[in-house]
């Protein structure tokens, strides 16, 4: 019962590697199980303290450590993690209360200075009845993607991910083979790997598929006129319909939106109030005009186009369906929508073009679950012969542009087709090109 096992992550990694996740030998038993935050409440005592927003957009500590519990939420059938933000009292002692903050000792243990983080849990070998989680206040944090920055900032949300997996059952692994987030040594993995939702799974089950649906939502539309559905990137599923009293966007009176569990069950309800004009018809190339995305967080982000593709808006509601931000873009002259889509990480690329498809002139934002935008690209062009392919989001959350010369609808001439892919930074600039 009152066995302490401290769990660390950044230090040497030994040379002997491990093949598979491993156990700590217990696990939680009460689904669902809180963890109380108590970051914000903790973060005076960080010695280099971040600027808000980081740099993903987070708005709050509570908000990236909620999202790194709804990463593990997304794979297991059988537990559910919850949050909710708490002051900063009793921090890191045995008192029944599953916590995490910032500090740099836990349960009775200092966190040394090649220690990120610490997790403590109380367990009988069997059952697992608490767990506290430290996070070095020592060091420099943030929240983003990709590779560890060169600069000594820490990602505060792989840690999170790893220390959370610790309150779950799951050990170190002391190596990368294969590469998992429960390496012992902070690493450029910065989610989970199979061999995490492996370990996740055999404790607490894998969720079930929903028949049609595919592991990695589709980031474009899906050619659907009544309704959508999507697993979202927190396991639970939505379901957007709108209400017609005819076929297409003639006659359209509302829509609903559910919010399912991984498993069907009903979560909550909201109703969207996309405009009257809008629906699902057709809008781009028989494409429908209104998107849904389960956001990491719990949220849900719809977005919809409004008719003549000028202009294009974002509700977002959270998990209770509450609607918690709205926002409409355009329209601006001469200016039309080329494309809008969902990245598989939940952002939202909207191309502008200067005329119809293959227009003279390109721009592209990229926006966060909230609306909020993160970056302009453009105008670019025009270029003879040239027209701009697609715009996507590498894991970096960083914009690609793909060109094509001659168009990819018109024969090629005597000279071969060219493709050409330029990368930008997040203030919009190109920083490389290649052709191909």
């Amino acid at each position: 019962m009152n066995k302490l096992l401290p769990s660390l992550l950044l230090c040497f990694a030994l040379s002997e590697l491990s093949p598979a996740y491993v156990l700590e030998g217990g696990k939680l038993q009460s689904s669902p199980t809180n963890i109380q935050m108590k970051l914000s409440s903790t973060a005076g005592s960080l010695s280099n303290p971040p600027a808000f927003p980081l740099s993903d957009g987070s708005t709050s500590w509570e908000q990236v450590f909620t999202a790194s519990a709804n990463i593990w939420n997304a794979v297991m059938a059988n537990m559910r993690l919850t949050t909710s933000p708490s002051p900063a009292t009793n921090l890191g002692t045995q008192d029944g209360i599953n916590e995490a903050y910032f500090g740099t000792s836990v349960g009775g243990f200092n966190l040394d200075s090649n220690t990120l983080g610490l997790t403590a849990f109380y367990s009988d070998g069997t059952t697992i009845f608490e767990a506290d989680i430290a996070f070095n206040s020592n060091y420099p944090w943030n929240s983003y993607r990709g590779p560890l920055l060169s600069n000594g900032v820490f990602d505060f949300r792989r840690v999170a991910i790893h220390e959370i997996g610790h309150v779950l059952g799951l050990d170190d692994i002391n190596g990368t083979n294969p590469p998992a987030i429960m390496d012992l040594v902070v690493s450029n993995i910065d989610t989970l790997t199979a061999d995490d939702i492996a370990g996740g799974q055999f404790l607490y089950g894998a969720v079930a598929k929903i028949a049609g649906e595919a592991d990695i939502e589709n980031p474009g539309f899906v050619q659907s006129r009544e309704a959508q559905s999507r697993i979202g990137l927190d396991g639970n599923l939505r379901v957007l319909y709108n209400i017609f009293s005819a076929p297409g966007a003639t006659g359209y009176s509302g829509s609903t939106l559910w919010i399912l569990d991984g498993n069907g069950r009903f979560r909550a309800s909201g109703t969207p109030q996309i405009p009257a004009s809008t629906g699902f018809g057709s809008a781009l190339n028989g494409k429908p005009d209104s998107l849904v995305k389960g956001q990491a967080s719990g949220n849900t982000t719809v977005a919809f186009l409004f008719p003549g593709r000028t202009s294009f808006g974002i509700w977002t509601y959270n998990l209770a369906g509450a609607l918690i931000s709205a926002a409409i873009y355009g329209p601006y002259a001469n200016t039309l929508i080329q494309d809008i889509r969902f990245s598989p990480a939940g952002k939202m690329i909207v191309v502008w073009s200067s005329a119809a498809f293959g227009g003279t002139a390109n721009a592209a934002w990229t926006l966060n679950e909230f609306g909020g935008i993160e970056t302009i690209a453009g105008p670019f062009g025009p270029y003879a012969g040239t027209v701009l392919g697609k715009v996507n989001l590498g894991p970096d959350n960083l914009q690609r542009w793909f060109w094509n010369s001659p168009p990819i609808d018109v024969a090629p001439g005597p000279t071969p087709s060219t493709l050409a892919i330029w990368s930008l930074n997040a203030s919009g600039q190109v920083t490389s090109a290649v052709q191909y």
